[in-house]
C-alpha cells in the first residue's frame, strides 16, 4: 500500500507499508497516531491478533475493535441521550428476579469512504437501542468489524427485563 502525507506547508511524505497500526491514547503528545509498517521491519515473525493489537493487516483479513477506542464514550453516550435511549445504571437497575432477555444488534456493512460514516453507523445503532423501547443493561460493549478492507459493521449485545 501507498500512502502520502502532505503537511499544510505542502510538502509530501509518501510511505510504503504492508500494514498499519492505529494508536489512540499510547503517545504523550498526540491524540491520535498511525503507524505504518514493512514486513521485512518486523523482528521476528508471530500471529498477530488485531482485535488485541490494534493491528490491521493488509489482505482483506478482518478484525475488531472496541468502538469506545475510535470514538469517544461521551460521543456515543451523547447520540444514546439525543435519542432517548436509557442503560441501567447505579440508580436505575433491571428487576433481575424478571429475568433478562438478551439481543445482539448489528448494523448493516458501511463504507469506509464515505463521508461521515462513523456518525450514520452509530446513528443506526442507536436507533436499534431506542425500538426496544426499554431499560437496557451493556452485556457486550459495542464493537467495530472490520469485514475487508472498505466496510465495516457495529455490533453489540443488550439485556433487558423478560415481560
Amino acid at each position: 500500500m501507498k500512502i502520502k502525507l502532505v503537511k499544510p506547508d505542502g510538502e509530501q511524505i509518501l510511505i510504503e507499508a504492508d500494514f498499519w497500526e492505529f494508536s489512540q491514547g499510547k503517545y504523550e503528545n498526540e491524540d491520535i497516531v498511525l503507524v505504518f509498517y514493512k514486513n521485512e521491519e518486523e523482528k521476528e515473525e508471530e500471529e498477530v491478533n488485531p482485535s488485541k493489537s490494534g493491528i490491521l493487516p493488509m489482505g482483506g483479513s478482518s478484525f475488531e475493535e472496541d468502538l469506545e477506542k475510535v470514538i469517544s464514550k461521551d460521543k456515543l453516550e451523547g447520540f444514546r441521550k439525543d435519542s432517548g435511549v436509557l442503560f441501567e445504571n447505579d440508580k436505575t437497575k433491571l428487576n433481575t428476579e424478571l429475568g433478562i432477555r438478551a439481543k445482539v444488534l448489528e448494523t448493516p456493512l458501511y463504507n469506509l469512504n464515505e463521508v461521515d460514516v462513523m456518525n450514520k453507523a452509530l446513528d443506526n445503532l442507536v436507533k436499534q437501542e431506542k425500538e426496544l423501547g426499554v431499560l437496557l443493561k451493556q452485556i457486550n460493549k459495542p464493537i467495530i468489524i472490520l469485514k475487508d478492507n472498505d466496510n465495516f459493521i457495529l455490533k453489540e449485545t443488550v439485556g433487558f427485563e423478560k415481560k
